[in-house]
């Protein structure tokens, strides 16, 4: 959870009279708001500055609307090549692995179907008139306005925090997935 939302939420809690109804407090993005498309890119953009030395294919993606044509996609992209490269290393006296990275990588996109397949509004008109309600020296101590949050740079630090937390790699490496992406 990030200062800002932390800080929403004790805005919240210290607001409101413990005898009313709890409003819905929505900490999301304001007016500048980025499409799917935009984040898409924006990620895009990002893996190719800080590329993964442990990549096997030049990081691209294709939005699909529906589940059929995406499985076919991924037979031909995923499973296929996966199996052939699973092949390999069995012969090689390796452990077979990208099969079962690609059946990951197909539930979680299975799983975000619903979510990425729709719009979503949310209001956040309530969370915006709480921090307008503050004083400005509260401003400072709990700064949480959404509407300047800057979601590019929010983006790129989670690549850079997938790429060190989740996929075990370290900045030093950068130079080693760059060269291997040029491959």
């Amino acid at each position: 959870m990030s200062k800002k939302e932390t800080n929403n939420i004790k805005c919240v809690d210290y607001s409101r009279d413990h005898n009313e109804t709890i409003p819905i407090y929505n900490y999301v993005r304001g007016p500048n708001t980025l499409t799917f498309q935009e984040n898409t890119d924006v990620i895009l953009e990002r893996v190719l500055e800080v590329p993964s030395s442990q990549a096997i294919w030049y990081p691209w993606g294709i939005a699909f609307r529906s589940v059929f044509w995406y499985r076919v996609f991924a037979i031909f992209v995923h499973v296929i090549p996966g199996a052939l490269l699973d092949i390999g290393f069995v012969i090689k006296g390796n452990s077979p692995m990208l099969i079962n990275i690609y059946r990951k990588i197909d539930k979680y996109m299975i799983a975000m179907k619903y979510f990425t397949g729709f719009n979503w509004n949310f209001d956040n008109r309530n969370c915006m008139s709480l921090y307008q309600s503050l004083t400005p020296e509260d401003k400072e101590i709990f700064y949480f306005d959404s509407n300047s949050y800057d979601w590019r740079d929010y983006l790129r630090n989670s690549v850079d925090g997938a790429r060190i937390y989740i996929f075990k790699e370290s900045p030093d490496t950068i130079p080693a997935g760059k060269s291997r992406l040029m491959k």
